[in-house]
C-alpha cells in the first residue's frame, strides 16, 4: 500500500536528472536505508528521511501545483486515505530513512527495490498488518520459498497489482515488481551485496549535508537510463563518463526544484573522466548570449583559463573513449566555447552552431583559412565562399569537422561552415544556420536580449561546464527521440510538464577529484490559469475614417522596436497604429497598395522605412509617411502591378526591387530607382500565382517564377532563362511554393502544390524530381499549400464547398472543419515554435475568422469578427499570442495565454 509514496519522491528526483516523462512514476513508489543490501547495478539510490512528511511538505509548494493536475496525484490522496485503515503500515514509514534503489525492468519500463529498516515492535505491526491483509477479501496473500527466503506476495484482487517482500537483517526489502526482490536474493547468495559495495562505499564519502532527501547516481549506468526513455543507451551522451557517481540533495524553492551536492570523479590514474579537464582551470563568465538565438533548445557552455591543458586532458579523453585523436590546437581559442541546439520548424534535423571566443580574430581566419583550402584541395571541391550581411561565410569540407578538433561531444556537423561575428569563430552544420544567426543578430531575437534566458545565468559563481534545456523549443527534439510509451505520456501531460520551463545543469571544480553539482527545474513563475487559457481579451482597439479594406501589417518601430500596424481603408488612407492602439498618422495614397509590404533600412542608418506598390506606382515611405526620395517610381506597366519582390544580394542593403504586372511582365529597379537592363520589361507571357523569390547558391543567383498556368521558369540576375526551364506543370496552382535551399542546384527544391492536388518537387536544373497525387475525397476537391510567413514550414489545405482539411506534408489529416466554404476562403499556417502551430480559416462571407491548433482544437470562445484575414504574432517569454485583425472601421489587438 506504500508504494505511492516512494513514487512522489522518486519522480522528482528522475525528472531532474532526466528531464522529461518520470512523472508516472513520482506518485507510485517509496524508500529507506540499507545501504549494504543495494544490488550493485542499481541505476539510482534515493534516500528519504521520513518520506511521508517530506510528501506532506511538498504539496504546499507552488512548484507541485503541475504535478496536482496529473491523474497520478489523485491516485495518491486515494492510496493515502486508504492507509488510514492501518495504522500499523503508516506507522512503518514514520520517523527512518528509507531507502529505495532503481532497477530496469522492461525495455521501457523500470521499477524500485525498497530497503525498510524495522525494529522489533515495528516487525510485530508488519506481522499483524499482514494478518489484516490475509484477513481482507479484497487482498489474496500468498508465501513462497525462493532461495532459502520467504517471499510474501500480496495481490490486490481489483487491481491486480502484487508487492512482494522479504525480511532479512532487521530489513523489509519489497517491490511491486516481484522478479526484483528475487534478484536481490540471488546477490544476497551470491554473496556479492557486502558492507564493502560500491554504494555503501559512495554514501559514505558524499560530501552534502544530510537533508530530508537524497540522489545517488551511478553515472556509469546513465546509458541504460537513458535506454528506458528513448531505446537508444548512445542518447546518454557524456553522463556516462562525467565521473563515478552523484550525490544531490533535493531542495524547494519558490520557482524551482533544486538538487545541489557533489560528482564524484576516479581517483585511478588512467581513468580519465570528462570532468577532470577542467581541473586545474578557472570558470569564466558566460559572454556569448549574443550567439544564441532565443529558438534555442539545448545550450552546452564550457569555460576554461587554459585552453593548450583543457585541450590536451581532452584529446587524452577522447582517445580513450571515442578512440579518435585531434590533429591540430588552434591557438586562437580564448576561454569559452558554447554549442547551441537550435529547434527548426520544419521537421528536419535542428541547426547547430557552435561559438568558440578567439583572443586573436586575424589569426583564426588564417587558420581555417589554411585547413579549408587543405580540405578543398583534397576532396577537389572548389573553395566555398558567401558574403551574407557583412559577413563571410567559408565551408571546410570535412565531415564533422568540429568533433575533430573540439571534441566528440560537438557532433552533428556533416557539413561544416564557419564565419567570424565579433570575437567568435561560429560554426554551422549547414548555410542556412548561419545565415538564420545573422538575421536573428539583426532582430535582437537572442538569449542577451531576454531577461529570462539571461537570469539562468546570474550565480554567485561561474561554471566550468553547463547544459541549459528550453523545455518548449526542445520539447519536439525529446519527442522524437522518445520511446512510443513515452511520447504518450508526453502527449497526455505536455502542459503539466511543460509548466517547468527550464532546466539547467551546472558543474563547478571544487576540490580534486570532486565537483560542485547543481540541477534546477525552473518552474514558470506564473502559471496559466485554467479560467484564462486560450482565451481572447481585447489588448487595444482604434477606428478608421471608413472601412478597412487591407488586412492588418505587422512592422516594428525602430525607436523602441516595438511591434505597430499598418492599415488602408477604403478611401485608400494609410495609417500606423502603435502598440497602444493610437493612430500616429494617416496618408492619403493614389490606390490600393498591391503588394506586400517591406520594411527595408533603405538609408542605412538603423531606421526603417515601408516598401510597397500601388496600382501603378512603386513607393518608399518613412516612419512618419512622408516619401523617401526619389520614390514613389511610375512603373510603365499596361495594366496594374501585381507582385513586389526585395532582393538584398549580399545582405548589405544594396536593394533591388522587383515587381510584376498582371500580364506578368517583369520590371527590375536599382535602389536609385533606375530600371535595369534585361527587365525593362521582361516578358513571361502570364500572370504570375505569387512573388518571385531569390535564392543564391555558391555566389550564384536564381530567380525562381510561377505563373498561374502552372510554368515554372528559372532566370539569372540579367533576366536569361536558365537551361532546363521553363518547365510545365501540367497543372494550376491556387498557392504560393516553397524552396528548400541545397548546396547545389541539384541539391535545392522548388515545393508546389497543384490546384488537384499534385506534390511536385523539382530542382534548379528543372529535373521534376517527385510527383505525387493526394487523396480526393470528392470530385470538387481543391488543393492548396499554406506556408508559415518565414517560409520554413507548410501544411496542405484539402477544400470543398462543406469541408476543409488540414493535412500534414506526407498528405495525412491533421483535423477537418465543416460548414458553408465559400470560393474565396482565406487559410493562413503560424508555425511560432516551441510546438505551438496554428491555422487561421479566414471566411470572407461570414466575416469571421477561427484559429484552431493542429489536432483541431479552437482558440478563444469561437469565430472572431473579421473583415479581412489576420495577423498574428507569439511572444514566448509571456506564453501570450496575439492577433490583430480589422472589423468594419475598427482594428483590435487581442491577446491570449495559451496553454
Amino acid at each position: 500500500m506504500t508504494r505511492k509514496y516512494f513514487l512522489a519522491i522518486a519522480g522528482i528526483i528522475i525528472a531532474g536528472i532526466v528531464g522529461f516523462g518520470t512523472y508516472q512514476w513520482w506518485l507510485n513508489r517509496q524508500l529507506s536505508p540499507a545501504w549494504t543490501a543495494v544490488p550493485i547495478h542499481s541505476l539510482l539510490v534515493v534516500e528519504a528521511d521520513n518520506p511521508l512528511n517530506v510528501v506532506s511538505n511538498w504539496e504546499k509548494e507552488e512548484t507541485w501545483k503541475p504535478i496536482q493536475s496529473l491523474p497520478y496525484f489523485q491516485t495518491l490522496l486515494s492510496r493515502l486515505n486508504s492507509l488510514q485503515k492501518y495504522p500499523e503500515s503508516k506507522e512503518i514509514l514514520l520517523n527512518k530513512k528509507i531507502l529505495m534503489s532503481l532497477h530496469v525492468t522492461t525495455r521501457n519500463d523500470f521499477d524500485y527495490v525498497f530497503y525498510i529498516p524495522l525494529s522489533e515492535r515495528e516487525k510485530t505491526s508488519t506481522q499483524k498488518l499482514i494478518q489484516q491483509f490475509r484477513a481482507n477479501t479484497e487482498f489474496r496473500t500468498d508465501t513462497r520459498i525462493f532461495g532459502d527466503h520467504k517471499i510474501t506476495d500480496i495481490t490486490d484482487r481489483s487491481s491486480r497489482q502484487s508487492f512482494s517482500f522479504i525480511f532479512t537483517d532487521d530489513l523489509l526489502i519489497g517491490s511491486y515488481t516481484s522478479f526484483l526482490v528475487e534478484d536481490v536474493i540471488r546477490k544476497l547468495n551470491e554473496g556479492t551485496v557486502s558492507r564493502d559495495t560500491q554504494w555503501n562505499t559512495w554514501n559514505k564519502s558524499a560530501t552534502v549535508s544530510k537533508g530530508p532527501l537524497q540522489v545517488y547516481v551511478n553515472l556509469s549506468a546513465t546509458p541504460r537510463l537513458a535506454q528506458l526513455f528513448t531505446n537508444s543507451s548512445s542518447d546518454a551522451g557524456i553522463l556516462s563518463t562525467l565521473g563515478l557517481f552523484t550525490n544531490l540533495e533535493l531542495a524547494q524553492e519558490k520557482n524551482s526544484i533544486n538538487l545541489k551536492g557533489n560528482t564524484h570523479l576516479s581517483s585511478q590514474n588512467n581513468k580519465i573522466n570528462y570532468l577532470s579537464m577542467f581541473e586545474g582551470q578557472e570558470a569564466q563568465p558566460v559572454s556569448c548570449l549574443s550567439m544564441i538565438p532565443n529558438q534555442t533548445a539545448i545550450l552546452y557552455h564550457w569555460t576554461f583559463s587554459k585552453p593548450q591543458a583543457y585541450f590536451k586532458k581532452h584529446y587524452q579523453y577522447d582517445s580513450l573513449y571515442h578512440s579518435s585523436a585531434h590533429p591540430k590546437y588552434f591557438s586562437w581559442i580564448a576561454n569559452e566555447m558554447a554549442l547551441a541546439i537550435v529547434e527548426t520548424t520544419t521537421g528536419n534535423q535542428p541547426d547547430r552552431l557552435l561559438c568558440v571566443r578567439t583572443n586573436d580574430v586575424s589569426n583564426a581566419a588564417k587558420q581555417l583559412k589554411e585547413v579549408s583550402i587543405q580540405y578543398d584541395e583534397g576532396n577537389g571541391h572548389p573553395p566555398y565562399q558567401e558574403k551574407y550581411k557583412g559577413a563571410t561565410i567559408h565551408q571546410i569540407y570535412k565531415p564533422e569537422f568540429p568533433s575533430s578538433v573540439f571534441g566528440n561531444e560537438v557532433n552533428g556537423f556533416s557539413q561544416c561552415f564557419y564565419t567570424i561575428i565579433n570575437q567568435y569563430v561560429v560554426f554551422g552544420n549547414s548555410v542556412q544556420s548561419l545565415k538564420n544567426l545573422l538575421d536573428i543578430r539583426e532582430t535582437g531575437d537572442v538569449w542577451s536580449q531576454s531577461a529570462i534566458k539571461r537570469n539562468l545565468f546570474k550565480s554567485e559563481q561561474s561554471a566550468h561546464f553547463t547544459i541549459q534545456i528550453d523545455v518548449s523549443h526542445a520539447w519536439s527534439l525529446f519527442y522524437q527521440k522518445a520511446a512510443p510509451h513515452w511520447q504518450q505520456i508526453m502527449q497526455q501531460y505536455s502542459s503539466s510538464l511543460k509548466d517547468f520551463e527550464h532546466l539547467t545543469i551546472q558543474f563547478h571544480s571544487e576540490h580534486k577529484n570532486t565537483f560542485e553539482t547543481e540541477i534546477t527545474a525552473h518552474y514558470r513563475s506564473k502559471p496559466i490559469a485554467s479560467s484564462v487559457a486560450n482565451t481572447f481579451f481585447v489588448s487595444w482597439k482604434a477606428t478608421a475614417d471608413t472601412l478597412l479594406k487591407m488586412p492588418p501589417v505587422l512592422v516594428r518601430s525602430h525607436i523602441d522596436r516595438s511591434r505597430e500596424v499598418l492599415l488602408q481603408d477604403a478611401a485608400n488612407r494609410l495609417y500606423l497604429v502603435n502598440q497602444s492602439g493610437q493612430i500616429l498618422w494617416r496618408k492619403w495614397m493614389e490606390s490600393p497598395i498591391q503588394s506586400e509590404i517591406y520594411q527595408i533600412d533603405y538609408l542605412k542608418n538603423n531606421k526603417l522605412q515601408y516598401l510597397f506598390t500601388t496600382y501603378h506606382q512603386l513607393f518608399i515611405v518613412d516612419r512618419n509617411g512622408a516619401p523617401v526620395s526619389p520614390f514613389p517610381v511610375k512603373v510603365p506597366a499596361p495594366t496594374g502591378l501585381h507582385t513586389l519582390s526585395l532582393i538584398d544580394y549580399d545582405g548589405n542593403l544594396e536593394y533591388r526591387f522587383l515587381v510584376s504586372d498582371m500580364l506578368g511582365n517583369l520590371y527590375m529597379y536599382d535602389k536609385s530607382g533606375a530600371i535595369l537592363e534585361g527587365w525593362n520589361p521582361l516578358h513571361t507571357g502570364y500572370r504570375l500565382e505569387c512573388a518571385p523569390q531569390h535564392i543564391r547558391i555558391h555566389d550564384k543567383d536564381y530567380f525562381v517564377v510561377l505563373q498561374a498556368n502552372g510554368k515554372l521558369t528559372l532566370l539569372n540576375r540579367r533576366g536569361q532563362v536558365y537551361t532546363g526551364f521553363p518547365v510545365d506543370l501540367k497543372a494550376r496552382t491556387e498557392s504560393r511554393f516553397l524552396v528548400e535551399t541545397g548546396l547545389s542546384p541539384e541539391e535545392t527544391t522548388i515545393i508546389i502544390v497543384t490546384k488537384e492536388g499534385e506534390i511536385i518537387h523539382t530542382d534548379l536544373t528543372g529535373k521534376i524530381t517527385n510527383r505525387k497525387q493526394l487523396y480526393h475525397t470528392s470530385g470538387n476537391n481543391v488543393f492548396r499549400m499554406c506556408i508559415e510567413p518565414r517560409q520554413k514550414d507548410w501544411v496542405i489545405a484539402r477544400i470543398d464547398n462543406r469541408t476543409i482539411a488540414i493535412l500534414d506534408k506526407e498528405g495525412q489529416s491533421l483535423f477537418e472543419t465543416t460548414g458553408n466554404i465559400s470560393d474565396n476562403i482565406q487559410i493562413q499556417y503560424y508555425n511560432f515554435g516551441a510546438g505551438l502551430r496554428l491555422v487561421a480559416i479566414t471566411n470572407p462571407v461570414a466575416k469571421n475568422t477561427t484559429l484552431y491548433t493542429l489536432n483541431g482544437t479552437v482558440i478563444g470562445k469561437g469565430p472572431i469578427h473579421t473583415s479581412n484575414t489576420i495577423a498574428a504574432v507569439y511572444v514566448d517569454a509571456y506564453d501570450k499570442l496575439l492577433v490583430y485583425h480589422t472589423s468594419d472601421k475598427q482594428i483590435q489587438a487581442l491577446s491570449a495565454k495559451i496553454k
